[in-house]
């Protein structure tokens, strides 16, 4: 009775963990569905001069995120692999946004939703020297988008995770 459950035991895991992946044309189930890993980078806020608007200068707050899946099985690699990259070139990103982005004179409302894709422009020509060059691009996929977009007149209260809150 013991050998039997030991082998019922065996078979399991040796089913778990050499499982094969789905065909393609067949329905997936979760684990194969999405991005495998989701970085955003932190939030960046820039003061935007907006021409006929309600205040003379408008909050533009966005988030720049990295979207990592593998090319395929990397066995002895991690996302974490991938997350080091993006995070390296995060400070260059937001000196390079603030050089690119900030408009030197007023902008319309309408010229302002723009800089949307003017900051993913911008981030794609930062990152894509750091992924030409990293060993591991083969392996994976790192596609950049922006996923926060919006304009405030405040600074609103927040939390930092120190315990400090602006005022």
């Amino acid at each position: 009775m013991k050998n039997y459950f030991l082998l019922f035991i065996t078979s399991t895991l040796l089913t778990a963990c050499f499982s094969t992946r789905p065909k393609t044309g067949t329905d997936l189930s979760a684990s194969y569905i999405g991005d495998r890993t989701v970085y955003n980078l932190p939030e960046g806020i820039l003061l935007i001069s907006i021409a006929g608007g309600k205040n003379d200068y408008e909050n533009l707050h966005y988030v720049v995120t990295a979207f990592v899946n593998p090319l395929e099985s990397n066995v002895g690699y991690s996302t974490y692999d991938a997350l080091q990259i993006v995070e390296k070139f995060e400070p260059r990103l937001s000196a390079e946004i603030i050089r690119k982005i900030i408009p030197k004179k007023p902008i319309s409302v309408l010229e302002a939703q723009n800089l949307h894709l003017q900051i993913l422009q911008v981030a794609n020509q930062i990152f894509k020297p750091y992924y030409d060059r990293w060993d591991l691009r083969r392996k994976y996929s790192i596609e950049l988008d922006v996923t926060v977009f919006y304009f405030s007149n405040s600074i609103e209260r927040r939390r930092y995770s120190n315990g400090f809150t602006s005022r």
